[in-house]
């Protein structure tokens, strides 16, 4: 029941895809995957700031991170941040 019944959202879901132009093709910048060290004094905003996002970045870092909202970051942890 539930397959049939997410049917219906994925089918609409596809009907906004579309070609992208050349132009649009062209705009896309390809994200990487980094691995950093933090340092004294490092807060999550300041890292996740680094990441090429309009919203959620915080938010973003931490799952990317597997960091609860109370989480805390330690002087030479190593963490995951995105970048172009």
């Amino acid at each position: 029941g539930a397959a049939e019944r997410l049917s219906v959202d994925f089918r609409r879901t596809t009907y906004s895809f579309r070609r992208l132009s050349d132009a649009e093709a062209a705009e896309i910048k390809a994200l990487r995957l980094r691995v950093v060290t933090v340092n004294q004094g490092d807060t999550v905003a300041d890292l996740a700031s680094l990441i090429p996002l309009e919203r959620f970045r915080e938010d973003w870092f931490r799952a990317l991170n597997g960091l609860n909202p109370d989480d805390a970051l330690t002087p030479g942890q190593q963490v995951k941040i995105v970048t172009p």
